[in-house]
This record gives structure tokens, sequence and C-alpha cells, in this order.
């Protein structure tokens, strides 16, 4: 049941009425389950509904009752559809005299006398205004039709299917329609009418209802004869014009399920905000924050919020250093000459690893060493642990923009020696370029290998849409410019046997794509589908982009506590179990890394998506968009 303006509480079936399959309701593209009644005596068989669904409505604003409807051919006209009233249904026979003329609101069957009544008064007594109305186009019996009613304290309407149908009041010796609208809501009488039902009438005279109903639907207002054809259009689902998108799956292929996709930037705030319960629902493993003291932003405090973060199984923070800085982009710090003081910025990140993961010591200290700010100190091992860090953020525009390969691979070199001074395990990231840049990549592993400061995570930015080059004046870069939706397989690809040039095999370093989806991406479960799907075809972890909205989740939660439909599309994705299905591209289950490449430039318009079949429970999960 639908309503308006309120929440209210459940309706109940009563006797043997029950909600099964139906094959031709038009409400949910030919299928859908539905309310079934099966007639028989006042009370056996009918929904009771919750009490007051009339409670806020009013005269000026009006009231709206739709239902889809097919009466069996076996119904009768008295039969009601809807019955209300200020006291329960099916207590009397035949009213206060014996002449059916107590306080009553109900649609009926009809195609006799009349379709609906409205007598309104005090309970128990005859009615003092009464009204039966009599339609010029009835229900037809059998068929699933449309009927929507609508009142004002000076208007009553009625369509079928959408359309406007005349009628005729006074039926019988009663009032007009009128009279009745203006009594009906005159000091809100509407909002006595307590008790309602679908199917049962107020008098035990009437048998129940016999046939079928769904969407059955109270509006606080009277809805216009071009909103009631509205909503009727809205069930007309156009005829099927032949298969759509596919998105197949080889059930045959199996790979590990890692559920990497699920990051964010900046996403959090402080304990609980957004709400942690949010976070829980996720199950992220991997996530990055701002460092310690920063500047960059008024809160994401990486320290402040780790231990909630773990609690809710958050296994990794990376740590963006240079978020210590205020400006964006970051304001380098310099030399007398202009220079970037690269020897200043180390004692800054020194002194946010001192604060982040060491505890003051005294010199002689057990494992105690000297900071270079002349304090001592000794390395928290457990809070060390949970942290990554991000030496140089997008360094291939900030701070080393022009391809200055040496001089950024040099400043590398002594941010890395000067981490694994303090924390001898520590896992630095890099190069987190702004997009993937190959020949980049090429010189700065080289590099990193020759002077022993590989990265222990590896990490760049996948923002760039169709607008955009990766390095454009590199002919060395073909093949990895243009939208990162269809570059993303090259560029794994690539990395991939780059890495195997410079890590022994057994020793392959974590890959996370730390920032990815484009600006129109995010909040668009649809488009994100292909993102997640992406990252778990290559095992690769991810954490979306910062565009717009910090402290969500990457706009994942609506308010503190409340998800959105972003939420829930990886919230599905964290329940998947299992393993992973591969993705079919082209109809070629057995297509090569060339090929699936290939295809990719093709996919930005077209589904893709993501399977994992759990054998041990017989379930398969699919997101596809």
């Amino acid at each position: 049941m639908e309503s308006s303006g309120s929440t209210i509480a459940a309706a109940f079936l009563e006797g043997s009425a029950q909600v099964s399959y139906d094959a031709d309701v038009p409400t949910a593209n030919g299928s859908s389950n539905v309310l079934r009644l099966s007639g028989g005596n006042n009370g056996s068989s009918n929904l009771r509904l919750p009490e007051g669904i009339f409670s806020h409505v009013n005269g000026t604003d009006g009231v709206t009752l739709t239902m889809w409807v097919k009466p069996s051919t076996s119904s009768t006209a008295y039969m009601k559809l809807f019955d209300a009233n200020a006291v329960e249904l099916g207590q009397t026979n035949s009213g206060n005299d014996g002449s059916w003329s107590d306080p009553d609101f109900a649609l009926a069957v009809g195609g006799e006398v009349y379709d609906t009544t409205i007598y309104v008064g005090q309970p128990n007594q005859n009615a003092g205004v009464t009204c039966k109305i009599n339609y010029s186009t009835h229900l037809t019996k059998g068929e699933w039709q449309m009927l929507t009613v609508t009142m004002t304290d000076s208007d009553y309407s009625v369509y079928l299917n959408g359309e406007e149908v005349s009628y005729q009041d006074a039926q019988q010796g009663t009032g007009s329609v009128s009279a009745a609208m203006a009594a009906l809501f005159e000091n809100n009488y509407i909002q006595s009418l307590t008790y309602s039902s679908l199917g049962q009438s107020y008098y035990t005279s009437d048998q129940d209802f016999m046939g079928s109903i769904d969407d059955f639907g109270v509006y606080t207002q009277a809805l216009t004869a071009g909103q009631v054809k509205a909503l009727y259009d809205s069930y007309q689902y156009p005829a099927d014009t032949g298969e759509g998108a596919v998105a197949s799956f080889d059930m045959a292929n199996q790979s590990t399920l890692s559920h990497g996709a699920t990051g964010f930037l900046y996403g959090t705030a402080d304990i609980n905000v957004p709400s942690i319960s949010l976070v829980e629902g996720l199950s992220p493993s991997f996530l990055v924050q701002k460092a310690m003291d920063g500047q960059q932003h008024p809160s994401g405090d990486a320290v402040r919020t780790s231990s909630a973060l773990e609690a809710a199984g958050v296994e990794a923070i990376q740590v963006y250093l240079q978020d210590y800085y205020l400006e964006w982009p970051y304001d380098a710090p310099t030399t007398a000459s202009g220079a970037i003081d690269f020897d200043s910025y180390q004692k800054t990140v020194e002194s946010i690893l001192y604060k982040m993961i060491c505890d003051p010591a005294a010199e002689g200290d057990e494992g105690a060493f000297l900071g270079s700010d002349g304090n001592w100190y000794i390395l928290n091992e457990e809070e060390a642990s949970r942290y990554n860090y991000v030496l140089f953020n997008e360094p291939d525009t900030i701070w080393f923009g022009g391809y200055q390969m040496e001089e950024f691979c040099a400043a590398w070199k002594q941010i890395y020696d000067a981490i694994h001074a303090i924390d001898p395990n520590a896992k630095c990231a890099g190069p987190n370029t702004t997009n993937y840049v190959k020949t980049w990549n090429q010189d700065f592993f080289q590099f990193c290998y020759e002077n022993d400061c590989l990265p222990e995570i590896v990490t760049w930015h996948e923002l760039y849409d169709g607008g955009n080059l990766a390095n454009a004046n590199d002919p060395n870069d073909a093949g990895m410019k243009g939208d990162s939706t269809i570059t993303f397989y090259n560029h794994c690809l690539d990395m991939t046997a780059l890495l195997s040039q410079y890590y022994p095999a057994d020793e392959m370093p974590e890959i996370v794509v730390n920032e990815y989806a484009l600006f129109d991406d995010i909040g668009s479960p649809g488009r994100l589908v292909k993102w997640l799907s992406m990252l778990e075809d290559q095992d690769i972890s991810g954490c979306m982009a910062y565009w717009g909205l910090a402290n969500t989740l990457n706009e994942m939660a609506a308010d503190q506590f409340n998800p959105n439909s972003t939420w829930w599309l990886y919230h599905w994705y964290s329940q998947m179990t299992g393993t992973q299905r591969a993705y079919i591209f082209n109809n070629n289950p057995n297509a090569t890394d060339e090929e699936k490449a290939e295809a990719f430039y093709n996919l930005e318009d077209t589904y893709y998506g993501l399977t994992s079949y759990d054998e041990e429970n017989n379930i398969a999960y699919s997101l596809f968009g």
C-alpha cells in the first residue's frame, strides 16, 4: 500500500486472503504478486488496512484513492472493493434500523444501482447526509483496470484507466454529491473513518469481494485529471522490441572475489560522521584520509578516524602526506632561490610520522631513536601497521609538472628513505600520477629498482574523460590516452608487465587505484558498476575520487545516517560470496588479453558487470549496468 504524508502501520490479511503471482497484472511490466480475495461470508477474505489512513486528509487538499482491480466474473454488484467507517467493519447486518442507512463510505463492484456510497453522520445512527453514485462506465469483470477516485470538499471525480468517467448522483432517493463532499470534509469528518478494508463491507449482509487488487494507494491530495492520466501512463510499458543490451558471464571460468573496489578518498570526517553503520554495511578494506593535523581539509584526519574505521573492518588507511599543506595545488615550501625545499618537506613528513606512529621516549629507552626535531621517540609498531603513505600526490602535475622526472626521482628517494628510517616496515605508495602515464612509470620504476626505493604499494589515478589525454605529446603513450573507462584494461596490462621486470614473482606489490571514477560517475550506480567490475576483474583495490562532497563516503551517504542508491550498489557488492565468474567480451569466452583490451574501447556506453557464484549455497550474484 502507498500513502503520502506519513508513515502508517502494516496491513493484515484476513481469512483466505493471500498474496500470489499474477502473470497479467499491468503494474510490473506484465507480472507481479497481487492481493487475491476469494469472497465468501463477510470477514472471510479481505485485507484489513492500517488504522487512520485518512488521518492527514483535509478538504482543501482533498484525497485520492487508486487501485488496480480485477473483479472475478463471479463477483456481484454489492461486493465492496473498499470500505471505511468510524467503527469496525462487519458489526451489523443492515444497520441501526435495518435500512442500511448507517454512516459509511464504500467503493463497490457496481454495475447496477450504485458504484459508490457516501453516508455521513454519527456512528450507529442513521446518516444525516447520504449519496449513492452510479458511474456511466462500470468495472469490467475478469479484466485488470485502474480505478481512481479523487475528492475535495467541493468535488468528486472518478477515473477508469486514466480517463474521467461521468456519473449520476442522488440515486435511490439519496442526496447530491456536492452535499456529501461538504459533509465528508466538514470539521475533518473524514479523519474519523479510522477503520478500512479492501474487500470487506461494513454490513455483514454483503459478501466479501471476489477478485484481485494491486497497487492500492492513498494520496493526501486530490490529483488532477492530468496527474491521474500520468499515473496510469506510468504503468504502460513499451512492447517488447527484441533483445536489448546483454551482459554475459562464463560460469565455468572462476577467479578470486576480492571486494577491493570499495574505498574512499576523504569519505569520513570523524568518528560516526557519517554513521559507522553505513561504513560497516560496505565492508571496505582500504581507504584514504589526510595526514594528521593536515590543513588541506577541515576534517578527515587519519588518526582521529582510525580506531572507528578499524572496528568497521578497514584494514589499511592510506595517508596523503602533502595534505598537511593548506592550498591546492599544494603550496610547496621553497628555498631562498625559489626552488622547492625538499629538506623542509622531509622535516614536515617526519613530524607527521612522529605524531602518528611514534610514542615519546627518553634517551636510553629500549628502541628509542633521536628525531630530526631533537626529541626521542619509540616506534609504535601496532599503530604504524595501520597506515601506508602517499609521498607525492599527482606529481606529474604538482611540484614536478613538465616531466621533471629527475627531480621527482631524487625527491622520492629522499622522502622514501626518511620514512623507512623511522619505520623500516613502512609501506610507501606511488607514483600516484594524475592518470596512467606510461613513460613516467617506466622511468620511475627503473630509477626505484636501481636505487633500492621501489614502492611497496603501486598507485595511480583514473580520472580522465574522453577530452583528456595522458601525456598527450608523448608518442610512446599510444593506447594509454583518453577516457579512463575504456583505457583502464590497457593500463592494467601495461603495469603488470612493467612490475614483473622489477619485482620478484612472489613479492609483487599491491596495486591500488586510489582515485577512480569520472566526475559524472559519482553518485550514479549504473556508471559505477563498470568501475567496481573492472577493478574486481583485475584483482585491484580502488578508492572513489573526491569530486564534490567530503565526509559522505564519496557521495554514498545521503546524510549522516541514511544511504543512497550508490550505497546500496556497494552494499550488494560487499554481500557477494563465492568466486568471481568471468565476463565474456564480444561473445568470446576465450578472448586473449589483447582482445579484451580492444573490447574495452567499445564499453563506454554498453553493459558491463560482475558475477559471483557461491557453490556451497548454490547462489549466483550479478551486478551490471
